[in-house]
């Protein structure tokens, strides 16, 4: 039976490929000019370059622009370009560097006009592959996209267009739907039947996508696959499609009713819907192109569409999850127990299909969505064993319950009185109101809660007010950031021009700043009370206006100082997260910053926002207009708005400052704006602490400098005022005054009395030495240098000042006596002395002095000194328990104390205090929604994969790798432009690589390592400048190449290596004393040196190893307590021993271990509880040992091997689970018998 049903349904599916192919054949011969429309009209060239310039690859459009053969253009050398094409554009193809920004430079096309090209080239394994790009039409271009995307994102900006030009991997959703039988039914229908039904089909299938703002893929037979989250990204993608999913099923019922009413037949539909990292962009050859994805992803959507039965619904978990995610305000997401569901058909071969799932699985469902109104259930359904999958994955069947689709007409009768509806929109409550427009709180077809703006002004409205609205929002759309409000839609029903977006539970900034009734109560006790106040004057605020509130002369209420910085700081987040974008606001003011109740900032109306590279268009300002708010604008954008950029928003965000410590604004307009304009030009404000004593000197000084009249005195981006404010939450010294030595000083005691009664002693001396600015300038620098080289070595921990390798060597005895005289202060100082701040204050130089001692290599008693400053931080958190501050502090500390004991090689130790740590994290991100937090909850994760992996743990760090890098795609998806997230992210796929690596799994190496390197050049592209990123491409290659030399693929190792050290060449030339940067710069010596010994070649070989040892000794040299470096130096040595020993040279081989074997005696002397020094010792004792046994001194190479055995054994029994540790000793005991026989 079962194999009569697999062969019906391999008949059927045949079939209908047949038809499909058919009908894409008719449609595609069916346009206007005779051919199919792709983006191969619009000109893409595309070049392969090898080594030597030589041309490797070339398509047959850019042989047409070269106006040679394709075949006499590949083989050619590149030069012959400069005889084919214009001279700028040869000249951007031959020297254009790669791996950086596209540019644009002028040429002729392929019919000799001349025309605008955007060259991109990028490199991998010693290629070049440039993309050229016609973009002298980019209104056949925008044509050509608007094929594909629904009409209400018709206003893409050149940003969202890329993927149209360049390929990207992107997280987004993908669905197919078809209909059930349909092959078997079209036999039956003449071709007027059949294009009549699937045409109906098409329409309602295609409509459905449009509304959620799907795009239509492509359309084969009566099959449609659609892309959520491109070209224009939603955060909820997922939810989207579901929603065009659930839509497309009730129209098809309503059309199958139809249908059957004329005594017709219309098939189910089944819907197949998942989520996943997918290939994006145009494929295929110059003469025609798909904007499409691919990947496995992709695949498995496809797949399940297959397995759909009529009517249903099928999603994958990460769908799911994807959806809970990006949850819209006021949904929730519920667990549900629901019956079991009947055992599934089975289909598909012997090793793939669908299989019933176990029935504790099969019996849970989940509710997503609003009480109220529209809701999904998720039921789990199915077990799905697909190809490319190592396991069955938990499949979904979806309904949507309590809401079905309607005309409009039909609503409007359903409403009960005094309710209003907007095309699609309930319009719930009003609230707002101004001179030409409203804002709402509405509902729409799917049951979201959104906020729309009207332009009641309608037909009369003036020209510039609809650009105003439509441009505001264009530009919010191109906007991705958790503090800046998205926009849903913009369109225009009824002649009325709306915009439909993000709505937020709080209020406005304005309406929190209102009049106080009293001048003596303008202070509240915090955000809550503010929310309160105003709830209790106005609960449901309506008719308020949505512009800003004048409070005149009156004092406006003043917000507790932390939660006034927290939100100035968001705000800074947000605008320059604009300004990243290209765009100025212009009009920031109190009206545009809503808060959440929660406390979190949001920044809206970008209508008067300025594109920072729109100076030769027209823009919204003229002559004799003001754009703007005067009482928060800056005084050059009061002469003239257009030539403004990001420091007129530093300008506002002070203003904003300003009003919430103060109660009053800078500067009060009058009756008269020309006056005003005037008056503005040489404002200086009030100084803040002359309104209120209780402000700071250095935040006021922060304040005011923001407000200077001349822009050039301003903090020169959004950026560096923030910066300052962190600074001054930190007690740090700010940037906004020239600090004077003794004001340096001051600050310094402030912020570490204790030290200073100590340096009090001493300070005759030093004052004699001019060493007190120097001394704290080096203590700035160090923890500076300690934080960078730690990031490089635990990049899960890269927070406060981790330990690190000294670059300032000579001032180690100085730091030590300083450190020694302040344990001697505490030690003289009472228990009970100093309550809170003495303990934090003694914790903090208890942590500087573990810094101190790791960085000299005595990695035993730093351990010891992170263990009591954990003691005295949860003996501050007993006295504030719901500080998150102290929590955090005690978390760094974890990630210090367990690097320490990684380096001490006492890995259990050390993975305890990582999960400990993560535990933390996960606490403090669920008590805490700071996004800092929920980072370093993400990036906790890559500590505990990189200590499982040090122990042989593979799966489980494989797991702890995987888990971080979900939880980091969860906050990138929020602010996908976050450089740190997209670092992280990089990091984790580098890590996932290597763990691969170690495995065996070569494939997966290469996928994830791939992965990373691509992210990483992404962030050099992004900013050139940023040498971290620079160095993680280096260290990426490396990886790449470590793959590659494993499978002994020699030839694509080797310029992997080198290009890597170009890499690190240029980066050590750049900043010559920087030692992390000279350190770096031995390891592709090293690799090159592995790479010659692989292919067979000895004394190549010995070369680069010698290298190696020299910038190791040079290091060494500098800092002969740096254990680290010096480590570095046996590891050298033993190299080039083994590399002696294989070519003969017993003598210099025993001279090389040697010399490693009495530099580890000293280390593990200097430390002898170190365990990897232990370990490093031992190993060396092995393989002199073997040196001297092939040399033929059996007896001195067993003596050496039993020490080594003995050693070793004592260090595997102290960490019996450590699997490295295991099998080392088994490969030592080994080798003593082979020696024995």
């Amino acid at each position: 039976m079962d194999n009569d049903v697999a062969t019906v349904v391999e008949q059927l599916q045949a079939e209908n490929e047949r038809l499909k192919v058919q009908l894409a054949d008719v449609r595609s011969g069916s346009s206007n000019d005779g051919a199919a429309v792709s983006i191969g009209s619009i000109e893409t060239m595309t070049l392969r370059l090898g080594r030597g310039g030589r041309i490797e690859y070339a398509n047959s459009a850019m042989a047409r622009l070269a106006g040679v053969e394709k075949s006499a253009l590949i083989g050619s050398d590149v030069s012959s370009l400069q005889r084919c094409l214009s001279e700028e554009l040869a000249r951007a193809v031959i020297s254009l560097p790669a791996d950086t920004a596209a540019v644009r430079v002028a040429g002729r096309t392929s019919a000799g006009q001349l025309g605008t090209f955007q060259v991109k080239v990028t490199s991998s394994a010693g290629h070049r592959d440039i993309v050229i790009q016609d973009v002298s039409d980019e209104h056949r271009f925008r044509a050509y996209v608007e094929r594909y995307v629904s009409r209400e994102l018709a206003s893409l900006s050149d940003d969202e267009l890329q993927s149209f030009k360049f390929p990207e991997r992107r997280l987004m959703t993908v669905s197919f739907v078809d209909l059930r039988g349909f092959t078997a039914l079209s036999e039956h229908l003449s071709p007027e039947e059949l294009r009549g039904t699937l045409n109906a089909y098409l329409e309602e299938a295609m409509e459905a996508i449009n509304a959620a703002h799907g795009t239509v893929d492509k359309i084969v037979g009566d099959e449609v696959m659609a892309l959520f989250g491109a070209p224009r990204y939603y955060a909820d993608h997922a939810l989207r499609a579901v929603q065009a999913a659930c839509d497309q099923v009730a129209r098809m019922e309503k059309l199958r009713s139809q249908f059957a009413s004329a005594g017709q037949m219309m098939p189910p539909c089944g819907i197949g819907i998942n989520t996943g990292k997918m290939v994006l962009g145009n494929i295929g050859s110059s003469m025609r192109q798909d904007y499409t994805v691919m990947g496995a992803a992709v695949n498995l959507a496809s797949r399940l569409c297959g397995v759909a039965h009529g009517s249903e619904i099928l999603v994958t978990q990460a769908t799911v999850d994807a959806i809970v995610r990006a949850l819209p305000e006021s949904w929730s997401a519920t667990e549900a127990t629901v019956e079991t569901a009947a055992s599934p058909l089975l289909v598909g071969g012997k090793h793939e299909g669908v299989f019933p799932l176990p029935a504790e699985l099969a019996a849970k469902a989940l509710l997503v969505g609003a009480e109220g109104s529209s809701q999904f259930e998720f039921r789990y359904q199915y077990a799905l064993k697909a190809k490319g999958f190592s396991d069955a994955l938990p499949v979904l069947s979806v309904q949507r319950l309590g809401c079905e689709v309607v005309a409009l007409s039909d609503a409007v009768e359903q409403l009960s009185d005094g309710e209003r509806i907007f095309g699609k929109y309930r319009l719930l409550i009003l609230l707002g109101r101004g001179g030409i427009g409203e804002v709402w709180k509405a509902r729409d077809a799917f049951g979201n809660v959104v906020a729309i703006k009207l332009l009641l002004a309608g037909e009369h409205a003036p020209e510039t007010q609809i650009e105003r609205f439509r441009r505001e929002a264009a530009v919010m759309a191109r906007l991705h950031h958790r503090h800046i409000c998205r926009i849903q839609e913009v369109g225009e029903w009824e002649r009325v021009t709306f915009i439909a977006m993000e709505y937020i539970d709080g209020a406005s900034l304005a309406e929190l700043l209102r009049p106080a009734a009293k001048a003596e109560e303008t202070h509240v006790p915090s955000l809550e009370a503010a929310f309160a106040q105003l709830d209790e004057h106005a609960p449901d605020r309506p008719d308020r206006s949505t512009g800003d509130t004048e409070t005149g002369s009156a004092s406006s209420l003043i917000l507790p100082q932390p939660q006034t910085l927290a939100i100035v700081l968001q705000v800074c987040d947000a605008l320059h997260a604009s300004h990243e974008a290209g765009v100025f606001h212009r009009d920031l003011k109190p009206g545009n910053i809503m808060i959440r109740r929660g406390g979190e900032s949001v920044v809206t109306d970008f209508g008067l926002a300025k594109l920072a590279e729109a100076d030769g268009q027209a823009a919204l300002s003229i002559s004799g207009q003001v754009v703007g708010t005067v009482g928060y604008m800056a005084p050059e954008q009061a002469r003239s708005s257009r030539n403004v950029d990001e420091r007129a928003d530093v300008y506002s965000v002070g203003a904003v400052l300003y009003q919430m410590l103060t109660g009053r604004k800078h500067f009060q307009p009058s009756d008269s704006l020309l006056q005003d304009i005037q008056r503005l030009q040489h404002w200086t404000p009030v100084r803040p602490r002359e309104l209120s004593k209780q402000i700071d000197s250095d935040l006021e000084i922060i304040t005011l400098k923001a407000l200077r009249a001349e822009p050039s005195e301003r903090y020169r981006s959004v950026a560096a005022f923030r910066e300052d404010l962190l600074r001054y939450q930190r007690g740090e010294i700010i940037s906004a005054k020239a600090a004077t030595p003794r004001e340096i000083m001051a600050k310094w005691v402030k912020r570490n009395r204790a030290v200073a009664v100590v340096a009090a002693s001493a300070l005759v001396l030093l004052l004699a030495s001019g060493a007190v600015f120097t001394w704290f300038n080096y203590v700035q620098r160090l923890r500076a240098q300690t934080a960078r080289a730690q990031a490089e070595e635990l990049v899960g921990f890269m927070v406060t000042d981790l330990r690190g390798k000294l670059d300032a060597i000579g001032r180690l005895s100085l730091l030590r006596d300083v450190n020694e005289q302040v344990d001697q202060y505490f030690r003289a100082v009472r228990p009970n002395e100093g309550g809170y701040n003495a303990k934090r204050l003694r914790a903090v130089a208890l942590q500087n002095e573990g810094d101190l001692l790791g960085s000299q290599g005595n990695v035993v008693d730093a351990a010891a000194r992170y263990r009591e400053t954990l003691r005295l931080i949860r003996e501050l958190e007993k006295e504030r328990p719901n500080d998150t501050v102290v929590r955090h502090d005690e978390w760094a500390i974890l990630g210090k104390l367990s690097g320490t004991e990684q380096t001490a090689g006492n890995l259990a130790n050390a993975l305890e205090a990582a999960q400990e740590a993560l535990r933390l994290s996960r606490d403090l991100a669920k008590r805490a929604p700071q996004a800092d937090y929920q980072r370093d909850y993400a990036i906790s994760y890559n500590q505990v994969g990189l200590l499982e992996d040090r122990r042989g743990n593979r799966i489980a760090a494989r797991e702890a790798y995987e888990t971080g890098l979900d939880e980091v795609a969860k906050l990138l998806e929020r602010n996908p432009a976050d450089r740190r997230l997209q670092r992280d992210a990089m990091v984790a796929h580098l890590r996932l690589g290597e763990v691969a690596l170690g495995g065996g799994e070569f494939d997966g190496a290469r996928r994830e390592l791939e992965i990373a390197t691509e992210l990483a050049r992404q962030l050099t592209a992004s900013d050139p400048t940023d040498a971290i990123s620079q160095r993680d491409v280096s260290v990426a290659m490396i990886k790449l190449a470590d793959v590659a030399l494993q499978e002994k693929r020699f030839d694509e190792a080797r310029p992997l290596y080198e290009e890597a050290l170009r890499v690190r060449q240029k980066l050590s030339a750049q900043d010559p004393e920087n030692t992390d940067a000279l350190r770096d710069l031995s390891v592709p010596f090293e690799k090159i040196g592995l790479l010659e010994v692989a292919h067979g070649d000895m004394q190549a070989a010995l070369t680069p190893f010698q290298r190696s040892e020299e910038i190791a000794e040079q290091l060494a040299a500098k800092d002969p307590a740096n254990a680290e470096w010096q480590r570095d130096v046996t590891v050298t040595l033993e190299q080039m021993a083994q590399v002696r020993e294989a070519v003969g040279d017993f003598s210099g081989a025993v001279a090389n271990f040697e010399k490693s074997l009495a530099i580890g005696t000293k280390l593990v002397a200097a430390d002898p509880q170190n365990a990897s020094a232990q370990q490093d010792l031992s190993l060396t004792y092995k393989e002199l040992g073997e040196c001297l046994g092939s040399a033929g001194e059996r007896e001195r190479a067993l003596e050496l091997l039993k020490t080594a055995e003995t050693r070793h054994a004592e260090l595997a029994g102290k960490d019996p689970t450590n699997r490295t540790l295991q099998a080392e000793l088994q490969e030592i005991r080994e080798s003593l018998e082979t020696f024995r026989h």
